[in-house]
């Protein structure tokens, strides 16, 4: 294994790009390159891969924890039994932990989870169960040491205050139990890949890490091991070559912990790889401010009273950092309009794509970027993209269908199912215009509809079971005035309302509104997992029907989630009948942790949070 360094991101890709060019792979393998979950730096990276070389098409982009995974399930394969039915993933341990709960005893070391429970009300068992699900998943990354000797009921050297109830249930967890968690697995791929003899088949041919700071140790070792039989090259932005230990500089100590970290990692290793810096083209004299502070950092010179180096003089015409104290969010994407034009009037060559805008709160900012960027006309409109747009197609579709799945716990008001299905997924399923719509808006104000599917729905509220003002009494007025029209005074006790819809449009919303009524109605009973799945997928196909790549990505999340509860099923821990609600908590918490695949640089001016492009060099 190679570590390579150096204190921008440029020279790395050059390295990365020699190695694609100089000694390429053999026509049908892909090259394998590994970046921790940064996909703007992914999109980068495949940008200038292809700008040097014409085409990038070969690239296997994973994360560390792809890579180990797909190691493991070809390396070290789980019994036919057990591989159906994964428990150690986050969303099976959240189901056996949540089924697990109600059956330990009340006294210690459980009483603490119980006192918890208690304390949150009635939904802290399933609030308990998805914390405890998240903490020993990131467990079976960072400590499996720990997990290991609670799996055999021993204590650890590293034991807490709540360790003896966590290695009590995670014992529990474990006892009877085929299947090796992730920990396990990892350790026995390491076991294998760092065994003396022949190396495995089916190992890829190179392995290019690049940009990658944040390891968890377990990982870290796994491609070292690797490193044994295959091609690994580690490329990392290191100022120093090797990370120090005690920076001068105040940004560096303040923003360096990563380096510094990842260089204890290393040294951790069986066999440390020794830093090969790489040199970068920097002139001996900086001549503006920015490229000051950038050589102060790589050299961890402070500036100052207190320092021997010499104060920067500033020139009267350096632009290269500024600070603008403006009073308000919109006033400073206003200035950010004006300075972008102006760098775009005075920067020779600048495009579009050369200027990255890091904002700390894309869903304070994103909408006063669309209006104050999407609101310009003529010349003065700057292409730009927000990536990961709080309100984008993806995550608008989410919300809506994790909304319209939730329906059953609302009154379902008039405002609630017109604005559902006013949503550009679920009108395009319905087949409803514009004007189709504001003739719904309109009749069911006519009708008087005001909130409940009918009158079984409004009598859990503790009303009379009349169905009066409910969406059922409201649509049968409409549908008789069609029929019969406005002459006849009472049909079934029905007053007909006629004249005040579109015949064609009101047929196709009365089968939308049947149909997640009927959904709603059908999460009153508690259910097996299997059938929770079907039913909300069923739900999906009947409800929605996306439209776009990002939609209909969306939209294959949901199904993927509600496929997870289908394979959390078999497990003996959760057989029973579970309550609508614990499966919706489920869906909305699949939807939060949704990462759409959109590209993050699109060849525009891109608009971000810091964390997704924090590497990428821009020149703006």
């Amino acid at each position: 294994m190679r570590l390579l360094t150096a204190s921008r991101l440029e020279p790395l890709a050059d390295v990365f790009v020699a190695r694609l060019r100089d000694a390429p792979l053999a026509p049908l393998e892909r090259e394998t390159v590994v970046v921790a979950r940064n996909l703007g730096l992914r999109d980068w990276l495949e940008g200038h891969a292809a700008h040097r070389l014409g085409c990038a098409a070969s690239l296997r982009i994973v994360s560390p924890r792809q890579l180990t995974d797909d190691l493991a399930d070809r390396l070290v394969p789980l019994p036919p039994r057990s591989a159906a039915r994964p428990g150690f993933g986050r969303n099976a341990l959240r189901w056996r932990i949540g089924a697990l709960l109600p059956t330990l005893p009340r006294t210690a070391p459980f009483d603490r989870l119980h006192q918890y429970a208690a304390r949150v009300g009635a939904d802290g068992p399933r609030l308990l169960a998805d914390r405890l699900a998240r903490l020993y998943d990131d467990y079976q990354v960072y400590r499996p040491d720990v997990l290991a000797a609670w799996a055999t009921g021993q204590p650890h050297a590293d034991d807490h205050d709540h360790a003896p109830w966590q290695a009590a249930l995670w014992h529990r967890l474990c006892a009877g139990y085929d299947q090796p968690d992730r920990a396990a697995r990892l350790a026995a791929l390491i076991r294998l890949l760092e065994a003396d003899g022949p190396p495995p088949d089916g190992l890829p041919a190179r392995v290019t890490v690049f940009g990658a700071l944040v390891f968890p140790p377990p990982y870290l070792r796994a491609l070292a091991a690797l490193g044994r039989h295959a091609d690994v090259a580690f490329l990392s932005v290191l100022p120093d070559g090797a990370p120090g230990e005690g920076p001068r500089h105040a940004l560096r100590a303040a923003w360096g912990e990563r380096s510094r970290e990842f260089g204890r990692l290393l040294a951790s290793l069986p066999v440390p790889p020794r830093p090969e810096p790489i040199p970068c083209d920097a002139s001996e004299v900086p001549a503006t401010a920015l490229a000051a502070l950038q050589a102060d950092l790589v050299a961890d010179r402070s500036r100052g009273l207190d320092s021997d180096a010499a104060p920067f003089s500033l020139h009267p015409g350096d632009r290269s950092l500024r600070v603008h104290d403006v009073h308000s969010p919109l006033r400073e994407v206003e200035v950010l309009r004006d300075e972008l034009l102006d760098a775009f009037r005075t920067l020779p060559g600048l495009r579009p794509d050369d200027v990255l805008v890091l904002v700390p709160d894309l869903d304070l900012y994103a909408p006063l970027v669309d209006a104050v960027l999407g609101g310009e006309e003529g010349a003065l409109r700057l292409p730009y993209h927000v990536a990961g747009h709080p309100e984008g197609p993806a995550r608008r579709v989410l919300d809506a269908v994790v909304r319209a799945l939730g329906i059953a716990r609302t009154r379902c008001s008039a405002a609630d199912v017109l604005d559902l299905v006013a949503e550009p997924v679920f009108r395009r399923r319905a087949g409803l215009s514009d004007d189709a719509l504001a003739a719904m808006r309109d009749g069911a104000a006519r009708a008087h509809v005001r909130w409940g599917r009918d009158g079984e729905h409004k009598s859990s509220f503790g009303l009379d079971s009349g169905d009066r003002h409910t969406w059922q009494h409201g649509l049968d007025r409409l549908m008789l005035g069609y029929a019969v029209g406005d002459d006849v005074q009472m049909v079934g006790g029905r007053l007909p309302l006629a004249g005040v819809y579109d015949p064609d449009a009101l047929g196709r919303f009365a089968e939308w509104a049947a149909a997640l009524f009927a959904h709603a109605d059908r999460t009153a009973t508690p259910r097996p997992l299997e059938a929770w799945a079907a039913l909300v997928t069923d739900a999906l196909d009947r409800l929605a029907l996306p439209q776009d790549d990002e939609e209909h990505a969306a939209v294959r999340h949901l199904r993927a989630a509600a496929a997870d509860l289908a394979r959390s099923a078999p497990h003996a821990e959760v057989r029973g009948a579970v309550p609508y609600d614990e499966v919706h908590a489920a869906l909305v918490e699949a939807a939060r942790q949704y990462e759409p695949d959109a590209r993050a640089l699109t060849g525009r001016v891109t608009v971000c949070d810091p964390m997704l492009l924090r590497h990428a060099p821009h020149r703006v």
